[in-house]
């Protein structure tokens, strides 16, 4: 009888440990999760800043003047008497808008840590488009990032 009695205690103890190592595990890991995400979303707000900063000087300036490339070639969505310029010393220049800008920033970006892309409900140009970009897994509207891994989405309105 005292070996069936301490059987039971021994299963009960290992039973209560298990569960409270197991709630344990649970709490820990939605606090980690919780950590993660108020992190991309506070990288993704600080970024998201700096570009509206960024776009709100240019468009302070009327846009900006970039001498020609390959690199920069002149917008073609921009529809301005003046895009195109030659300075007194004979180059070639064309007028960077914010939205160009922003686009031209993003490709320096890509392939680094944080990558952006510009979209529009209504784009002008098509490349532009939310099409290309799922809405799932955004971490600026109150979702889980991504477990091993991935993309995590920060959206927000950009006004100019």
């Amino acid at each position: 009888m005292q070996l069936r009695q301490l059987l039971i205690v021994n299963l009960v103890v290992i039973l209560v440990c298990s569960l409270v190592v197991g709630l344990s595990w649970v709490i820990n890991r939605n606090a980690v999760q919780n950590a993660a995400l108020s992190i991309f979303q506070a990288q993704g707000r600080a970024a998201f800043t700096l570009m509206q900063a960024t776009r709100h000087w240019n468009a302070e300036q009327a846009g900006v003047y970039a001498i020609v490339s390959t690199k920069t070639p002149p917008n073609s969505y921009l529809e301005l008497p003046d895009r195109d310029i030659t300075d007194n010393r004979g180059r070639r220049l064309t007028r960077v808008n914010p939205a160009y800008m922003t686009r031209q920033i993003s490709e320096i970006l890509a392939g680094t840590e944080v990558e952006m892309h510009l979209t529009s409900l209504k784009p002008l140009n098509p490349i532009h488009s939310t099409a290309r970009y799922p809405h799932r897994g955004r971490c600026g509207v109150n979702a889980v990032p991504p477990a091993g891994g991935g993309y995590c989405y920060y959206i927000q309105a950009c006004v100019v």
